[in-house]
């Protein structure tokens, strides 16, 4: 037990409520909880502690209650299957290999998190399960969500770069592709004239005063580092246009001198070149010379040439660099201006985040029905499973000789409490028991399943033993 006699519950409570901005606990639904204000209240203490940084991204809280959800111990999960194999430990094979064709990482997340988390409330199943059909009755706007969908990015990593103030201009430049994207897949929902994607639709923030920020700001393919310069776009800022036109006019001036004394001289090959070290020079091969000027002043003396300067192109050289290493600052500072004014926006990137996220698993559950000829289940708490003709989704997918034979299922909380499963080793057994389970953990988490026909009870628990006695109960 939690020795609390030493705790301040004040202390906590204040530091919550300063993080989420709020004037008490109760918009954070954890008001009395005494134990989730305790951990909350710690970890972001020490987050503070450890991050030394900005912590803006973290703007809400979810109070998980467990009586919402299906209990799968870590047995239940590893004999299942749901992540991984028993014998490979790889997600090949496994149930969320068969389930997941989400197109972006945060909905990859999510699927996952929905696949440990499997429901019990029948209306927040179907709700699920309506938009689900909405796409399996509509395979042209399943595609196009899909299409839309493959072109954005992963926005809850992005904006928690930004949030902690570690990104780059490429991150920025992801972001822009991606918020692009919003008001073609806002379109495509609203104007599929079903309810629940308008819905959906009509809550997508298209964050359009973002992506134009990025938009006149960020250039295509920014470099890596941010702090060489080439982030901004010209047009953004005046005073770096000035220095850009300097800079540029000044490499102009270079050419032009280069023209200029290669016809005083007559030295045909002569060239100005660069490096850091040493700045602006001429250079002038050995052969030529005897026809160096006066006003030529040694530099540097190589193997095969000498190279030399001029106060001419000393006094480019001032101008040219000046205004080089000017930009390179100004740039960095405009970028650091732009990334903070997109930190302020945190709030809306994330919920358009995890609206995408959730149309994106519905999208991933859709595909997998309509490529696998899976049923809409229906649902009961009468304590009945029937289902007719289930089928493995996993097993059934990897056959590699024939074609996987299905098999009826019938429990209840009457006389049909326990089935009794005998036969030869590989006969099946353990198969038929997961089956029946997984069918059940998929119709739990809002997805059609692999039947004929089947009517789901919702149940608060699967639990597994398998072993020399296989056994699964419900």
């Amino acid at each position: 037990i939690y020795d609390t006699s030493s705790i301040n519950k004040k202390d906590w409570e204040s530091l919550i409520m300063n993080h989420f901005n709020v004037t008490n606990l109760e918009d954070l639904d954890i008001k009395g909880k005494l134990y989730s204000i305790i951990s909350t209240g710690k970890l972001i203490d020490y987050l503070y502690e450890t991050q030394k940084d900005s912590l803006k991204h973290i703007n809400r809280l979810e109070f998980y209650d467990s009586n919402e959800y299906m209990v799968l111990d870590i047995n239940t999960r590893i004999n299942l299957e749901l992540n991984e194999t028993i014998m490979t430990r790889k997600k090949k094979g496994a149930l969320i290999w068969l389930l997941d064709k989400t197109n972006t990482a945060m909905g990859g997340r999510l699927l996952k998190n929905w696949l440990e988390q499997p429901l019990i409330n029948i209306n927040e199943i179907e709700k699920r399960q309506n938009m689900i059909q909405l796409f399996v009755d509509d395979i042209i706007l399943m595609d196009e969500i899909k299409e839309c969908l493959k072109k954005i990015y992963d926005l809850e990593r992005l904006v928690g770069k930004i949030s902690y103030g570690n990104c780059n201009a490429r991150d920025l430049y992801s972001l822009k592709i991606s918020i692009g994207m919003i008001p073609e897949l806002k379109s495509l929902l609203i104007e599929s004239n079903k309810k629940e994607f308008i819905k959906l639709g009509m809550e997508m923030d298209a964050l359009k005063d973002v992506f134009e920020l990025l938009d006149k700001s960020i250039v295509d393919n920014p470099p890596i580092s941010v702090k060489e310069g080439g982030l901004i776009k010209l047009g953004y800022n005046k005073d770096l246009d000035e220095l850009k036109k300097a800079s540029i006019e000044g490499k102009q001036w270079l050419a032009n001198l280069e023209s200029k004394e290669k016809k005083q001289t007559g030295i045909k090959n002569l060239k100005i070149g660069f490096n850091r070290k040493t700045g602006y020079y001429f250079e002038v091969t050995k052969s030529n010379l005897n026809l160096v000027p006066d006003h030529f002043i040694r530099k540097q003396t190589l193997t095969n040439s000498e190279r030399y300067f001029t106060e001419g192109l000393k006094e480019i050289e001032t101008k040219i660099l000046g205004a080089e290493d000017k930009i390179v600052e100004l740039e960095y500072n405009i970028f650091n201006e732009i990334r903070d004014k997109i930190k302020m926006q945190t709030n809306r990137i994330q919920r358009v985040s995890k609206l995408i996220s959730k149309i994106d698993v519905l999208n991933s559950f859709s595909q997998v029905a309509y490529q696998n000829n899976y049923i809409r289940p229906k649902l009961n708490k009468n304590g009945v499973i029937e289902i007719i003709e289930g089928r493995h989704p996993v097993v059934e997918t990897t056959i590699l000789d024939g074609k996987f034979v299905p098999n009826d299922t019938y429990m209840d909380n009457k006389d049909d409490r326990i089935q009794i499963i005998t036969g030869p080793n590989m006969a099946g057994k353990s198969t038929y028991m997961r089956q029946v389970a997984i069918i059940t953990l998929m119709a739990q988490i809002g997805s059609f399943v692999p039947a004929k026909e089947a009517n789901i009870c919702i149940v608060d628990r699967i639990f597994t033993r398998i072993g020399a006695s296989d056994n699964l109960s419900q």
